[in-house]
């Protein structure tokens, strides 16, 4: 397991818990909050329906105004593998939710339509995935035009239900008069202090144009509760507005708005048209639900008639008593014989941690251009040097050398690198490192197995981005051309017992060319500077490991620190791996021996560590 993925379980373990608590403190059909009056409000909301809108919002906007309109464009893709998972959730919630609603409280089956809005929290850098598991791979200009017909969908049909919602509100309202029956407003005052709303808000008003009571409006001071011109008797007064008191404090609009977002987000897909409809029947029996919380048996049924006996119209962002003609039947059943059911609490915890744990493993990949654009900025790569190569899973940590420059160069630059939408960290991805010299600074390329990351760290900030290469990288081609220096790792034991690994330093290398010497790689080392494992007893033996074949005989010289004095061992080496007797004193070693390089080069290299006691 990624370290990754392992704070992301740590965080959505905590989300889950929170979310789980709440439905059972909330909800528990024995000892729920909102079965008991109280100070503070009784309804809360399930989810803020505006989370994930707002965080589109703003990153959109922030990067339209910091960095312009094609950046802007570039994070709004960013979302798309959220809305992905998004409609591939309501997809499975919708074949889930009659199971659901046998057996667990309609105020769960509703929340389970909201959490989403808290994947959000998947595109923090402390929810972020190491890598995707899954490319979908958009080739050339496609995907800008796939972009624009996915953003004039998503604005065609946002605007619709916007211009809808507020058309609706304007015919509503419009002759609408306050309620001035005093009866009326006391009984709604007292319902109001029930509900443990310090000052309302909205208003009270008759309008001809309702055809059933409900409540119209996103911000408490906009909203109004509607009555149509009809006479309710006073209990009939009470469900109501205990039932549009209940949506208000819940938010219901704000949490119809999110799932109207979500399907403007996919409005090609005609499955999320279907969750969004589905999503309001829930919010409507969780109210019911909650309207009804010991309620006795008349009560429900004068309930049940009221509702029969309302015919509604529920276009926009409302919240009304009606019901519609697919789920009147259930939702009388369930009003007039109830079905004891659990809170819930567990399901909404255990998807939540599903869903945030699955997020962002499909990621989108579109064409940005060639490497000679993205690596070497069209300059030509004659004013590029490789100044030094490292391999990060390379366990001898060996040094590595570019035997064709030009050839590693020209195989760059005619990658063809894709952008990638969403937030990696590639940490456990690492490959080879290579550190350039470039005609503006030093350049860092970073080679995973088919991704490409490019650390600039000149001018003045240091800025990355990370490409997916969609055919991968020919390794075998690169290592053709990339070549390992010599190395050699050392196991210590102890009384018999292996201790620890480490990897002696390399001082000197030659390779022989046609007979003649080369030198590869020499260290200026300091007199007295020592590199190796200083523990408070030594080491009695250790194993030499070897990255290549060492051709010929090897010679260990070791050095008395105290008495300056020195031995020196030749053995024969018959395999990769050679035991080693300590000296049983402080000690300097040097191991020096010729090695058969992977393309047939012979090398001769020196490596030296010191054994000794701690300060």
């Amino acid at each position: 397991m990624s370290s990754e993925v392992f704070m992301r379980g740590l965080f959505s373990l905590v989300f889950a818990s929170v979310f789980a608590w709440v439905v059972f403190d909330r909800y528990d059909n024995d000892i729920g909050s909102e079965l008991t009056e109280k100070e503070t409000q009784r309804y809360l909301p399930y989810v803020n329906g505006f989370l994930l809108p707002l965080s589109i919002l703003l990153t959109v906007g922030l990067s339209a105004v910091m960095f312009g309109p094609m950046q802007a464009a570039q994070a709004m893709i960013s979302f798309f593998g959220t809305f992905l998972h998004i409609s591939i959730y309501y997809l499975i919630l919708a074949a889930f939710m009659p199971f659901f609603r046998k057996h667990i409280s309609a105020r769960a089956c509703a929340m389970l339509w909201l959490i989403p809005n808290y994947l959000y929290i998947c595109n923090m850098s402390y929810m972020e995935l190491d890598k995707p598991l899954l490319w979908l791979y958009i080739p050339g200009d496609v995907i800008w035009i796939i972009f624009a017909v996915w953003i004039a969908g998503f604005v065609i049909f946002l605007a619709f239900k916007l211009a809808e919602h507020l058309a609706f509100r304007h015919r509503l309202l419009h002759g609408s008069q306050p309620v001035t029956d005093q009866n009326t407003l006391v009984l709604l005052d007292s319902i109001v202090k029930e509900a443990g709303i310090k000052k309302a808000k909205f208003r009270l008003v008759i309008s001809p144009m309702a055809h059933t009571p409900l409540s119209i409006g996103m911000f408490r001071r906009t909203i109004r509760i509607v009555l149509p011109r009809r006479n309710y008797t006073i209990q009939e007064l009470e469900l109501i507005f205990k039932h549009e008191i209940i949506h208000i404090c819940r938010e219901d609009s704000w949490s119809k708005f999110f799932m109207t977002f979500c399907t403007a987000m996919c409005w090609f897909n005609p499955l999320m048209w279907n969750a969004m409809k589905k999503s309001a029947q829930d919010l409507e029996l969780s109210c019911d639900e909650t309207v009804l919380l010991g309620s006795d048996e008349k009560t429900r049924k004068k309930y049940a008639t009221l509702i029969l006996d309302t015919a509604g119209d529920r276009r926009g962002f409302t919240t009304c008593l009606s019901a519609s003609a697919r789920s009147l039947r259930y939702r009388l059943k369930s009003i007039t014989k109830p079905i004891k059911k659990s809170s819930g609490a567990l399901i909404v915890g255990i998807v939540f941690f599903a869903i945030s744990m699955t997020s962002g493993y499909v990621a989108l990949a579109y064409s940005k251009g060639s490497g000679a654009q993205l690596i070497y900025e069209n300059q030509g790569f004659e004013q590029y040097s490789i100044r030094s190569v490292s391999n990060l899973e390379d366990e001898h940590n060996r040094k590595y050398e570019v035997v064709d420059e030009n050839a590693f160069h020209r195989y760059l630059s005619d990658l063809q690198l894709s952008d990638i939408a969403g937030n990696y960290s590639y940490s456990s991805s690492d490959k080879v490192s290579y550190i350039m010299d470039t005609p503006r600074g030093t350049k860092v390329i970073m080679l995973f197995d088919d991704m490409i990351k490019i650390t600039r760290l000149y001018g003045d900030s240091p800025s990355s981005e990370t490409y997916y290469v969609k055919d991968g990288l020919d390794w075998d081609y690169i290592n053709s051309i990339v070549i390992p220096h010599p190395a050699v790792k050392v196991l210590l034991y102890k009384d018999g017992e292996y201790s620890k690994t480490f990897v002696p330093r390399l001082v000197s290398l030659v390779k022989y060319v046609e007979g003649a010497e080369q030198q590869v790689y020499r260290l200026d080392t300091q007199e007295n500077e020592t590199h190796g494992v200083f523990s408070q007893s030594l080491y009695d033996k250790a194993e030499f490991v070897f990255s290549q074949p060492v051709s010929g005989r090897c010679r260990i010289t070791v050095y008395d620190w105290d008495r300056q004095e020195n031995y020196t061992e030749e053995i024969e080496i018959a395999s990769d791996i050679y035991p080693f007797t300590l000296a049983d004193y402080p000690a300097h070693y040097t191991i020096s021996a010729d090695f058969t390089g992977p393309d047939g080069t012979a090398y001769h290299g020196e490596f030296i560590f010191d054994i000794g006691y701690t300060d």
